[in-house]
């Protein structure tokens, strides 16, 4: 046998079992082994960068705090002060189980969260200055995780998929329909 013909002997076998082999390689390699302290700790530390910035005119800060388990807390503060107005305190409180990890969208000021079939699961409560009673308290589907900074949105993408990784840890349901 020809060198040329030895070599495509040997490559063309190679290359149907890549072909067979490729797909399931790849999606192992889109799944991340992360622990769910691991991958909230990364969205934790990843919010302490990319959570402050200007909201309108005022200066503004999103953290993502964790609250034990799989409960977070998203907690928006503006602050309002220079221009003789009080600040306002934003507050989404939920387990990562009552979400959907297909329903996490990128959208222009960061991420969007939705529960798992629409449930109003997500508690909000909403405070403007010092006094704590000043307020709302509602339930709602949808809550916002806000990323500044972020023209290419690629810190987005990547909390997303740690968002989407943290909340298939906590056994987060996929809408059926």
């Amino acid at each position: 046998m020809k060198p040329r013909k030895q070599t495509l002997t040997l490559i063309i076998p190679m290359l149907f079992v890549f072909a067979l082999v490729s797909p399931s390689v790849l999606a192992q390699a889109a799944e991340s082994t992360a622990t769910l302290d691991e991958t909230l700790s990364f969205i934790k530390n990843s919010m302490e960068v990319w959570g402050e910035g200007k909201w309108g005119d005022d200066p503004a800060k999103e953290q993502f705090l964790l609250l034990g388990g799989c409960k977070v807390q998203i907690f928006f503060t503006q602050d309002s002060s220079r221009r003789g107005k009080p600040n306002s305190y934003t507050g989404e409180e939920f387990s990562l189980s009552d979400l959907d990890p297909l329903a996490v969208e990128i959208v222009d000021s960061g991420l969007r969260i939705t529960t798992a079939n629409n449930k109003k699961l997500i508690r909000e409560t909403q405070r403007f200055g010092s006094d704590s009673s000043s307020g709302v308290d509602h339930m709602i589907n949808v809550a916002p995780l806000l990323i500044f900074q972020d023209d290419k949105q690629t810190n987005a993408k990547r909390i997303k998929r740690a968002l989407e990784h943290a909340i298939k840890l906590c056994g987060g349901k996929v809408d059926p329909f």
